[in-house]
């Protein structure tokens, strides 16, 4: 802990013009309902932020843990997020910027790192099944990683804590649900595919860029899918859906060239129903740890790019006549082609064509309705006959 420390005290001189960076660490503690730890992970993560443009990297600090090798994700000038999964194939520990700081949290916080055992390899495949794959494209590839592409500033909410960590470190977006203030969803709770919003309750402090200091999240809400469709947060099995869901808070910061930081913060969730005695059932905490901060040259780049072969869903022409499909393709050691680019190549009309081929076409409905209805009778007959003949013959 003595060397985590240093870093940060090393760190907080420097002065910030336009941007900011913290790197640090996050532990998840997943409950039991007596509230005894169950599983432990402990993840780092370094965060780029410049203006409205942001870049975050985290990594398991046991390297290539349940086969993932790092998780990367930018938002930039042309209004799309692309979230990047690397597996351990595609690693390579010298590139890594966590060197230093994974061999202290190996010593200072062993109880957390080695508290769960570490899930066995997971076999990655490129046909995801939520992507279109156009005509004559392969999916049989030896990628080294998947991506999504997303339309505006709201990652998806996964195990990367890619979402959680943005929130932390850039201005709030606050949506409305007609009198009601909202706040991003920043937990997963297994909907990767639909931006999540719920009521939500909070204060940011006074110093620029106005960083949330702590807010209390509601279990309404409401929940944008990809097919560009809006709809309410079901909260069937909620037994009080207007009380807390989830708490953040930050519990200290700092002031780095100007810019008001979170040193520490935590995110606690609750389960959908409360205790005996009526009181809230803590079920996950993820506390996190800045060990580093500083300043950002507006010279470091911020957008991602891909480390080798990757097959990438692309969310960013879902709302169309995709109905919230999205397009599958293959880049190497690249990034994903614009919007205007896709619509020019003809990859969207060729993978709409591959989705509406997929669904037979009224009148073949029709059709073998009507075939359905006349062979029918004529089937039970022979079956009728076939039965009756193996009847006689035993």
């Amino acid at each position: 802990m003595k060397a985590l420390l240093f870093l940060l005290a090393s760190s907080v001189r420097a002065t910030a013009e336009d941007g900011y960076e913290a790197m640090g660490y996050l532990t998840y503690t997943r409950l039991d309902a007596s509230g005894k730890p169950t599983h432990k992970k402990v993840m780092m993560f370094d965060v780029k932020v410049y203006v409205k443009d942001w870049r975050i990297r985290t990594e398991p600090v046991i390297e290539g843990n349940g086969g993932i090798g790092f998780y990367e994700a930018s938002h930039t000038t042309n209004d799309s997020t692309l979230m990047v999964t690397a597996f351990g194939s595609a690693y390579k520990r010298t590139e890594s910027p966590f060197g230093s700081l994974r061999a202290a949290l190996k010593e200072s916080r062993k109880g957390d790192v080695y508290f769960s055992n570490p899930p066995p390899a997971r076999t990655f495949v490129s046909n995801l099944p939520s992507a279109t794959i156009p005509p004559g494209q392969s999916v049989n590839v030896s990628n080294v990683a998947v991506a999504v592409v997303l339309k505006g500033n709201y990652p998806q909410v996964d195990q990367s804590y890619v979402a959680l960590l943005r929130f932390a470190f850039t201005t709030p977006e606050e949506e409305k649900d007609r009198d009601n203030r909202m706040l991003p969803q920043i937990w997963d709770d297994g909907n990767p595919h639909s931006t999540r919003f719920r009521r939500a309750k909070w204060s940011c402090f006074e110093g620029q860029p106005c960083l949330v200091s702590n807010a209390v999240y509601a279990w309404v809400g409401k929940e944008l899918g990809s097919d560009g469709t809006e709809r309410a947060i079901d909260t069937s099995d909620v037994s009080r859906p207007l009380e807390m869901a989830a708490r953040y808070e930050v519990d200290a910061a700092t002031n780095v060239g100007g810019f008001m930081l979170p040193l520490s913060f935590k995110l606690t969730r609750f389960m959908p129903q409360r205790s005996a005695v009526g009181e809230p059932i803590v079920s996950s905490i993820v506390l996190a740890s800045v060990t580093q901060v500083g300043s950002l040259s507006p010279n470091v780049p911020l957008e991602v790019g891909v480390p080798g072969k990757t097959f990438v869903s692309d969310y960013r022409l879902s709302s169309g006549e995709l109905k919230g499909a999205s397009l599958g393709y293959v880049i190497e050691s690249n990034t994903p082609p614009g919007v205007e680019d896709i619509k020019h190549s003809g990859l969207d009309r060729r993978s709409l064509g591959t989705a509406k081929g997929v669904e037979p076409k009224p009148y073949v409905r029709w059709v073998l309705l009507a075939f359905l209805l006349i062979s029918t009778p004529s089937a039970i007959v022979l079956w009728k006959y076939a039965t009756r003949g193996r009847g006689s013959n035993t």
